[in-house]
């Protein structure tokens, strides 16, 4: 979906690679960011010209944990290629005593993280082919670590054989000439999209069904997607409203038990708060008597504080003085439980 979508962006993106030119991929929540960057390596994958080493940094919250995640994740894609790589890189992150600095990472200093982190970046440098290495979610980076953002480029820069690809929300890290901005998608665009993409497989659907899906996910890429991968596994020749709606009720199924898990990790207030934000869809006002009252959430206070520790969990979105979940389709849950 997100190939037909974005075209001129893929093809920006490729140039860019080609050009071996690092870049940013930014834009507000829910616009596609990591799937667009996951198009562009499946793509590359296929060619089978490039080592591709995709590091999520969504939970990390130390230095450590960074280099920890870099590791693996290097070292996830060349296990199947070079034994003797995996050797090298083993023998980078052992000290003189041949335990593993990864165990011990909590006893070493900024200078020697720092290095670590070098040492990572360079070892990627010499694999066969070129390495792209994407990190999705680099905001959680900022302020972990002394070696800065800026420094994190300049030596990505001066590798031959390496190029950066950043994921990240709000304002890019570099210029704006080295950024790929991914605009909110226009609900016009998105039903031909969908209509095309539907009828391709030999599926009718009308105008109004599409409409009726959109208006679900709110735009949101990852939920549009989960729900019409659903409808075309499942769907007959044609699909109706009332297919679209049963649709949404086996989703919700589906990730009942996940959510129920989320909410035992929650306090009963945070829950009952997400809850209230959920059933207002954007959530404004949320300190006010009216809002507190309506949900019966006590002080304004206990609110502030459970907004603060949702916030830091990514439970929720915050945008000026609005709030509104994350996940589209728990929020849909939510509103309808």
């Amino acid at each position: 979906m997100n190939y037909f979508i974005r075209k001129k962006e893929i093809r920006l993106a490729l140039s860019k690679i080609s050009n071996n030119e690092g870049f940013s991929v930014i834009g507000s929540h829910g616009v596609g960011k990591t799937t667009f960057v996951k198009t562009l390596v499946s793509t590359l994958l296929r060619k089978k010209k490039h080592n591709i080493v995709y590091v999520d940094l969504i939970k990390i919250t130390s230095s450590q944990d960074f280099i920890r995640k870099f590791f693996n994740s290097i070292k996830e894609n060349i296990s199947q290629k070079s034994q003797k790589k995996i050797a090298e890189l083993r023998y980078i992150l052992f000290d003189k005593t041949d335990r593993s600095i990864l165990d011990d990472l909590e006893t070493l200093t900024e200078q020697e993280l720092n290095s670590s982190i070098i040492k990572l970046l360079d070892f990627i440098n010499t694999l066969k082919y070129p390495t792209l290495l994407v990190f999705d979610n680099y905001k959680n980076v900022s302020g972990l670590f002394n070696y800065s953002r800026s420094k994190l480029f300049e030596h990505i820069k001066l590798l031959n054989n390496t190029q950066l690809i950043v994921i990240d929300e709000g304002e890019s890290i570099e210029s704006n000439e080295n950024s790929i901005f991914l605009d909110k998608i226009p609900k016009t665009e998105y039903e031909k999209v969908l209509v095309k993409m539907f009828n391709n497989r030999g599926t009718q659907i009308k105008p109004k069904t599409i409409r009726l899906i959109l208006k679900w996910s709110q735009c949101d890429l990852r939920a549009t997607q989960k729900l019409c991968t659903m409808l075309l596994k499942n769907a007959n020749q044609r699909i109706k409203p009332n297919v679209v709606k049963k649709t949404i009720d086996k989703l919700y199924l589906e990730y009942e038990h996940n959510y129920r898990t989320v909410k035992n990790l929650l306090s009963p207030y945070q829950w009952k708060l997400l809850t209230a934000i959920a059933r207002e869809g954007v959530a404004t006002q949320i300190t006010s008597n009216r809002f507190i009252s309506k949900y019966e959430l006590n002080a304004p206070s206990s609110v502030k504080t459970g907004l603060k520790s949702l916030l830091e969990k990514d439970m929720i979105l915050r945008k000026e003085s609005s709030y509104q979940l994350s996940d589209v389709i728990l929020s849909n849950w939510l509103a309808n439980e």
